[in-house]
């Protein structure tokens, strides 16, 4: 979500926020529209862009702002630097059961193991139903599923979460359970 959200105040009220993106690129723009009362503000994607007076690209910036008092005083300018990142994570790979060659078993809790970037987040779900998370440490993730899987064949989706919350696409799993004998 590429969103910055802040808080100004003065004692003497601030009448006008001003704001550029790259200092070294841009000139100052008024963006007192986007000031509410009680002196917080949020800039979506499209706000940050029009700020910047182009698009913004993945990679580390820096919103400057200045606020004006009643009196027409300026702030010293107030920098805050952040880095974009809308890039999906990659698709978890090597999707299979723990410890077994193919993917039936007789256990409705079969622990569920995978491959993801080292700082990511895996879940695991079946249709809308999360099955559990895991922080991948060393590339390798598993999860043993928090309620049983139904007998016969289950769909189950992985999904990767970068830190920046960006989601990969789904790496799809057909477990099939068999009842015991």
């Amino acid at each position: 979500d590429a969103t910055v959200t802040g808080k100004i105040s003065d004692s003497a009220g601030v009448v006008k926020l001003e704001a550029r993106i790259d200092s070294s690129k841009g000139k100052q723009v008024d963006v007192t529209p986007y000031l509410q009362a009680d002196g917080s503000f949020t800039f979506n994607k499209q706000q940050l862009e029009t700020i910047k007076g182009s698009p913004i690209a993945d990679g580390k910036h820096t919103l400057e702002l200045i606020a004006v008092d009643k009196f027409g005083n300026k702030s010293q300018p107030f920098n805050f630097n952040f880095t974009l990142d809308t890039t999906s994570p990659e698709t978890p790979t090597q999707l299979a059961i723990a410890g077994d060659k193919d993917t039936t078993t007789k256990d409705p809790t079969p622990t569920i193991t995978g491959v993801a970037a080292k700082g990511e987040t895996v879940e695991l779900a079946k249709g809308n139903t999360n099955l559990g998370k895991d922080n991948v440490d060393s590339n390798d993730w598993q999860i043993t599923p928090n309620s049983a899987l139904t007998p016969g064949d289950n769909s189950l989706k992985a999904v990767a979460i970068d830190t920046a919350g960006n989601r990969s696409s789904a790496a799809n799993l057909k477990v099939t359970v068999t009842p015991p004998t």
